[in-house]
């Protein structure tokens, strides 16, 4: 009979670990191991744990095979994964490149802002209302006499989103 194999352990079907560490065992003790990594891989000798580090993201399949006696299991245990981009986690920063001036007659006001992070979604509030939805060069329109906060936030493609708004007040 041909020697069986089977993996005990091995990586999360999706993972952003870039070191993987596989666990595996032959249906003899006196069994010894092959293993490639990919479809296109050339098996070489290999011993339980089989440790690959330093993984780029992208697809991996991983195969093992016992060999007893000079037969090689014919169906090698087989394990696919995938290692993602690890996730992002700086929130960008906004800042204020246009405002009114600090005291205005003016009831209108523009305002344009950039963020530390490109595509990002913004969103402003004036006067402490709920954020919304806004672009750069932002134009406020009938506003009353008096003081008035303008805020405007970031939210990169992460979903990171900026903790303390950009704020002017005039």
């Amino acid at each position: 009979m041909p020697p069986d194999t089977a993996i005990l352990n091995a990586p999360a079907h999706d993972t952003s670990e870039t070191d993987a560490t596989f666990t595996f065992t032959g249906s003899s003790q006196s069994a010894t191991f092959e293993c490639a990594l990919d479809e296109s891989a050339a098996f070489a000798p290999c011993t339980s744990p089989q440790t690959y580090n330093d993984l780029l993201p992208g697809q991996y399949l991983f195969k093992v095979r016992s060999i007893i006696n000079g037969i090689a299991d014919p169906t090698p245990a087989l394990h696919a994964w995938r290692v993602r981009e690890a996730a992002e986690t700086e929130a960008p920063d906004t800042s204020l490149t246009a405002m009114p001036p600090a005291i205005t007659n003016s009831t209108s006001a523009t305002f344009r802002f950039t963020a530390s992070e490109l595509g990002v979604e913004y969103a402003c509030s004036l006067d402490g209302a709920s954020f919304t939805a806004c672009t750069s060069n932002i134009v406020l329109s009938n506003l009353s006499v008096g003081e008035h906060t303008f805020q405007v936030r970031a939210t990169d493609a992460a979903g990171n989103v900026e903790p303390e708004p950009a704020s002017y007040s005039w």
